[in-house]
């Protein structure tokens, strides 16, 4: 199993809003309680979106957004709970309610905590409510201020500082006698431990042997299956296959309850990867289909559930219309004497306006397949249209800068040799130091032939050669490092095997500015190049210890300053962070989509 499904034990879990409360009542009441985490989050938004929260007192908008995020978030729209939140944060502001101001950040970072790609930040929320909790003093909220740390430099592979804040929430959750929350965070240490690339399994291991007795007294068997599965992990990782495989066997016969089709769908996995790690490949290949036959009826399982769902929401809406239509037939007609001829006629117009609806959801619904057909047909070529515009603004670039090197060095060479030879054409025989401006001659075309050769030579070494990215920036380092002034060190995490050849050129490219800029504007005598390849991204980090800058003073002209880095980065969809100031070094962190 992933760590970073368990990671979310400690994070606070989405609270979910049933519907059919008033406001005009106390919003702590029991009423209201008794509907949190009932789970209906589309009736309640429905109940929710007949009330308009102007006519509300601060105390009861507060309420609303919360509980309206809280829906939202039970749904995944992500976006919509935000802004819940940031209005429901608002609120308690202008009612000088700091506390549970402060508070609501919890749940903010749980929002964004589901979206890795958005541009919106986390450390503006998780700063505040980390200051608050270390000026109050608080255990409870500093502990979970700690574990909101944690979790944040774990997603930024700050592996060091993650574990040394889950072992400060370890301690306080031992001093408030909160066993629960201590074991859940030194399990999700451990599970830090096995994900770690510098495989620390044997501390991994450590860690899971000595939580599993308190599964055990506590009869907490689906926590008990998860650190045997993890167990299994890091026996895995340290090439005991025979303990892998039984540890594993132990998980398997754990009766599962919640989420036990997706459970034990890793766990089939896993042992499939084991067995075959070992050289048994009867049995990988027997546990390869409970994995395969598990993972199809997972897949039925959800197709029929999004049926039931959509069917549900219909049902939903058209009982609300029906209610409406009802409400609207009964205030009408509370005076007037039904005769049968008129029930007959009215449930004739009924029967009409109900298949005239029917007809017309049809037509909308074919109207809106063909508008979303239209829609990814548009992005499609877009999509098309973007790339070759990139393919043709990085060779025109690469063409401009090649032009500007011949004309600034090898240009400025050949012209005083040019001038040393029309000189010497001109005076053929009248020179006392002839053979002096013979040899300086020869000496500017070999310094134009050297610089010929060597721009050949670095345009023919980086990403372009079969090697690939890696050896390129190594390269570059390297000959970054030849005068002695400054040393370019390079890390690399994960970059196993090739990356697609234009994505390789244009992560070279930035990083050849970066490190370039670092030569002529920086004054460092350190630096670093760090590459991680993460499953679904590139990280790129540079680093040095040079004068530094003001970071607003980006170029955003033309030409290859950090303004026209970053515009490029933006084309590839990716984000950069530049963190510097004046006298203290700087540090670039760029993320690019794979």
């Amino acid at each position: 199993m992933k760590f970073t499904n368990h990671i979310k034990t400690s994070i606070l879990p989405a609270l979910i809003l049933a519907a059919g409360f008033a406001f005009g009542q106390e919003m702590n009441s029991p009423q209201i309680d008794s509907l949190v985490n009932s789970g209906a989050n589309d009736l309640a938004l429905i109940q929710l979106s007949r009330i308009n929260p102007d006519s509300l007192t601060r105390s009861e908008k507060y309420k609303f957004y919360e509980f309206r995020g809280k829906a939202n978030l039970g749904l995944d729209k992500h976006d919509q709970a935000f802004d819940d939140f940031t209005n429901a944060k608002r609120e308690l502001k202008e009612i000088d309610s700091i506390e549970l101001s402060i508070e609501m950040n919890l749940l903010i970072i749980e929002v964004l905590s589901h979206q890795r790609k958005s541009r919106r930040l986390i450390e503006p929320f998780l700063n505040e409510y980390v200051g608050y909790a270390m000026e109050s003093g608080d255990s409870t909220k500093m502990m979970k201020a700690y574990v909101k740390i944690a979790v944040k430099q774990l997603h930024a592979d700050y592996i060091d500082q993650s574990v040394l804040n889950f072992d400060r929430a370890i301690d306080i959750a031992y001093g408030l006698k909160d066993t629960v929350n201590a074991i859940n965070y030194k399990f999700n240490k451990g599970v830090l431990f096995n994900a770690d690339s510098s495989g620390q399994y044997t501390e991994a291991l450590k860690i899971f042997k000595e939580i599993e007795p308190f599964f055990i007294q506590n009869e907490r068997m689906e926590h008990l299956a998860f650190n045997y599965n993890n167990q299994a992990k890091s026996y895995r990782g340290l090439g005991d296959y025979k303990n892998a495989i039984k540890y594993y066997l132990k998980a398997d016969s754990i009766p599962i309850v919640n989420n036990e089709k997706k459970t034990k769908l890793i766990f089939y996995q896993n042992m499939a990867e084991a067995f075959e790690e070992s050289g048994d490949f009867a049995s990988a290949v027997d546990y390869l289909k409970l994995y395969t036959n598990l993972n199809d009826s997972i897949a039925t399982l959800n197709q029929d559930r999004a049926i039931a769902e959509a069917d549900n929401k219909f049902r939903a809406s058209e009982k609300e219309k029906e209610l409406i239509l009802e409400e609207q037939i009964s205030s009408r007609n509370k005076n007037i004497a039904y005769s049968l001829a008129g029930t007959l006629v009215l449930g004739s117009i009924i029967a009409f306006l109900v298949y005239r609806n029917t007809k017309r959801k049809q037509r909308i619904a074919e109207q809106e397949r063909e508008i979303e057909v239209q829609k990814t047909e548009k992005l499609l070529k877009e999509q098309e249209l973007n790339t070759i515009d990139a393919m043709i603004a990085g060779q025109e670039k690469e063409r401009q800068r090649l032009a500007s090197d011949l004309h600034d060095s090898v240009g400025a060479t050949l012209s005083a040799a040019k001038l040393q030879f029309e000189h010497l054409k001109k005076n053929r025989g009248s020179l006392k130091n002839e053979e002096e401006i013979f040899d300086k001659t020869q000496t500017l075309l070999e310094d134009a032939y050297t610089e010929v050769r060597s721009m050949a030579h670095a345009k023919n070494s980086g990403v372009i050669a079969k090697n690939g990215l890696l050896p390129a920036v190594k390269k570059l380092a390297k000959n970054a490092s030849a005068n002695g002034k400054l040393q370019v060190e390079v890390q690399d995490y994960g970059l196993d095997q090739r990356l697609d050849g234009s994505l390789e050129i244009a992560v070279f490219r930035i990083i050849q500015e970066l490190v370039t800029n670092i030569i002529k504007h920086a004054d460092a005598s350190e630096a670093s190049v760090s590459l991680t390849q993460h499953e679904d991204s590139i990280n790129v980090v540079v680093e040095d210890n040079g004068c530094g800058f003001k970071a607003g003073n980006l170029s955003k002209g033309e030409g290859m300053g950090l303004g026209s880095i970053e515009k490029r980065i933006e084309h590839m969809e990716g984000q950069m962070e530049v963190d510097t100031t004046p006298g203290k070094g700087s540090s670039i962190i760029i993320d690019i989509p794979l």
